[in-house]
């Protein structure tokens, strides 16, 4: 899993809470290091946790690089400053959660990435 935001705070919280909940997380400050990590990365990543508003690119920029390259690779859109409908209206291929949010509904939702449920579901959802 790669978590990307480049409050460090939020994302070391987001980590901790994920690795608690047994999941393996590498963590990028920006979505231009995110996209390097995604091509470079040997391994499988089986979500991509990404704030919207960060440096360099944001998260709509990596979620729309990422639909491209890597259709199948479940996408998590946090913010406070976007809402589901306008990740919905821009024809992202990710699901929504709005800051803050709950360590339950962070972890549902993380969860449903894993089970395959993720796209069997609505494209955009606000699990919030």
């Amino acid at each position: 899993m790669l978590v990307v935001d480049d409050d460090q705070a939020v994302g070391a919280v987001i980590k901790a809470i994920l690795v608690a909940g047994g999941y393996d997380v590498m963590t990028a400050p920006d979505g231009l290091e995110a996209w390097h990590m995604t091509e470079e990365f040997s391994g499988t990543i089986g979500l991509v946790i990404t704030d919207v508003m960060m440096p360099n690119m944001d998260g709509l920029e990596l979620s729309r690089r990422l639909n491209a390259t890597h259709p199948d690779l479940p996408i998590l859109l946090i913010s406070t400053f976007v809402s589901p409908a306008m990740v919905k209206d821009l024809g992202l291929r990710a699901k929504f959660l709005e800051k803050p949010f709950s360590l339950q509904a962070l972890l549902d939702i993380v969860h449903s990435a894993f089970n395959r449920s993720w796209f069997s579901e609505d494209q955009v959802a606000n699990a919030a």
